[in-house]
C-alpha cells in the first residue's frame, strides 16, 4: 500500500456537518410539535378514531424518531471530529512545510495522508 492516499474534501464533509446539525434540529423541535398533529385532527363530527389512530402513530414515531435522532447526533459529531482533525493535520503538516522551506506544495482545502 506504499504510496496509496486518501483525500479528505475538507469542505464537502464541512457542509455534510452543518447538513447533519440542521436535521438534529429539526428532528429535535419535531419533538416539541408532536401534538400539533392530533390537536389539528380534532373530532370530526364527535368521532375520536382518527384522532386515536394519530395518537398511536404519533407515539410510535415517537420512539422511533428518538433512537434515529441518537444516531443522527452520533453521526454528526464524528463527522464534526474528522473534520477538526483533519484541519488540524492539515494545518500542522503545512505549518511544518513552510518551516522546512517547502510550503509551495501544501494541500489547499484538502489533506493528504499516506
Amino acid at each position: 500500500m506504499a504510496g496509496d492516499r486518501v483525500l479528505y474534501p475538507i469542505d464537502d464533509l464541512k457542509t455534510t456537518s452543518a447538513q447533519l446539525i440542521a436535521i438534529v434540529d429539526e428532528f429535535e423541535a419535531a419533538s416539541a410539535r408532536r401534538d400539533d398533529l392530533e390537536h389539528a385532527v380534532g373530532r370530526p363530527d364527535g368521532d375520536s378514531r382518527l384522532k386515536d389512530r394519530v395518537h398511536d402513530f404519533e407515539g410510535s414515531w415517537n420512539d422511533s424518531r428518538d433512537k434515529l435522532l441518537s444516531k443522527l447526533k452520533e453521526i454528526s459529531d464524528r463527522v464534526k471530529g474528522t473534520v477538526e482533525e483533519v484541519t488540524k493535520t492539515d494545518t500542522d503538516m503545512a505549518n511544518s512545510m513552510q518551516q522546512s522551506g517547502h510550503g509551495a506544495g501544501a494541500a489547499r482545502g484538502r489533506a493528504v495522508a499516506n
